[in-house]
């Protein structure tokens, strides 16, 4: 038994009473035999911590108090996680039957890997079919690409232990898109490597009424084009145009000592295939939350001048854009 990896898992909740015992229950009924459940409840009010109190004596640790946000509870969470594989599952999401097993034996064939890639299932509201949606963290791309489009699938991606409390804490700022920001932090510092892809669905991801997801598209938006320009400010090797990103950034309050602290240098980059395919999203992003005006601030006053991209490129994005 010792062989096998001890794995924790960490529940942030808030108000999830309708599906949290499912997400409990997909947990604890793996009965894999080396787990750490720990649950961080945000306060609520309607009967979620009643649950919680039935599977207590099953939790290494769990609490209900108020916090600041998602990203606060996961982190209060991580600080009780000593586990070879650890991760992070919201409480409207569940485990698929035997996905703790499944990881253990990834973790068992690859004991060099740093990240373990499954697949994940969306369920939309309350019943699962077999016509929903599989997907999965893309990682047959260039580093570049993966740093530019900033896209985890967080419930199917597992960590070693030691590289999450090495990323961690969660970065507080970020409250939707925190996952893609660890994410980002994680290929800066050590690149793609060490990433394991296994093909079976680990996680039922859930889209209703009341999750982010479907609700707080505005806040998406905002927070990936502030990825976006923080991955340019750290990550482009174009140091003009870093240092100019990364002042505006700290003007407007969206970059500070956190954020410098915990990008660390990793393996080398091809600089200006990543600032194109970032500023390509960033005008994406922005124009598809319909900001024109600062789709133009960006191209005219931010960038423009600070690039050593051929000048036309930004006419190319301009012309498009407007």
């Amino acid at each position: 038994m010792n062989s096998l990896p001890l794995i924790s898992i960490v529940t942030p909740s808030f108000n999830q009473a309708p599906y949290l015992e499912q997400t409990i229950r997909s947990v604890l009924d793996q009965n894999y035999p080396r787990l750490e459940y720990i649950i961080v409840d945000g306060g609520s009010t309607d009967g979620s911590v009643d649950i919680i109190r039935k599977y207590a004596s099953q939790l290494k640790w769990w609490v209900s108090e108020k916090d600041n946000g998602q990203s606060d509870a996961i982190n209060k969470g991580m600080k009780h996680a000593t586990g070879d594989i650890v991760n992070w599952i919201n409480s409207d999401d569940y485990l698929e039957p035997n996905s703790l097993s499944m990881l253990a034996e990834a973790w068992q064939k690859n004991r060099n890997a740093n990240v373990f890639v499954f697949r994940q299932r969306v369920v939309r509201g309350d019943t699962p079919s077999n016509g929903d949606p599989v997907g999965s963290t893309t990682v047959e791309i260039s580093l570049e690409e993966m740093l530019a489009r900033a896209h985890i699938d967080q419930p199917a991606t597992w960590f070693k232990g030691d590289v999450m409390r090495e990323l961690f804490p969660l970065n507080q700022a970020y409250q939707y898109v925190m996952d893609a920001e660890l994410w980002c932090r994680y290929l800066f510092s050590h690149g793609k490597e060490r990433i394991v892809s296994v093909s079976s669905v680990i996680v039922n991801f859930r889209l209703h009424d009341k999750s982010k997801t479907t609700g707080a598209q505005s806040g998406f938006f905002s927070e990936k084009k502030r990825l976006s320009l923080e991955v340019l400010a750290h990550c482009t090797g174009e140091s003009e145009l870093a240092a100019k990103i990364a002042e505006v950034m700290r003007k407007a309050g969206k970059i500070d000592g956190y954020s410098m602290k915990h990008w660390l240098q990793g393996p080398k980059l091809n600089s200006k295939k990543l600032t194109e395919l970032l500023l390509k999203k960033l005008v994406y992003d922005v124009f598809e939350s319909g900001q024109k005006s600062l789709g133009r601030e960006i191209l005219t006053t931010k960038l423009r001048r600070l690039t050593l991209i051929d000048p036309r490129y930004f006419y190319l994005i301009a012309k498009s854009f407007f």
